[in-house]
């Protein structure tokens, strides 16, 4: 029974780990404006609802998938 089980188990885990796998890729941007420099921007991956933040210096890292639309705000941003 426990090996029935445990057989289950593990060709459930296997096929959900299968199906589940999209190619996603990272990208890296830089987030300027017209005076430079954007800190602490908010990016959203609209699809898969993960976020990040941008660096000091602009530069923010975040996974993708081909179709993905991202959201950049920023709170403190004056233009």
């Amino acid at each position: 029974m426990i090996k029935k089980l445990l057989l289950t188990f593990l060709f459930v885990s296997f096929s959900l780990a299968f199906f589940s796998q999209e190619k996603k890729t990272v990208i890296n941007g830089k987030i300027l404006d017209s005076l430079g420099i954007v800190k602490n921007a908010n990016i959203i991956n609209l699809k898969t609802n993960q976020g990040t933040f941008s660096s000091d210096n602009g530069s923010f890292r975040i996974f993708v998938s081909e179709g993905d639309s991202l959201r950049i705000s920023s709170v403190q941003h004056i233009a």
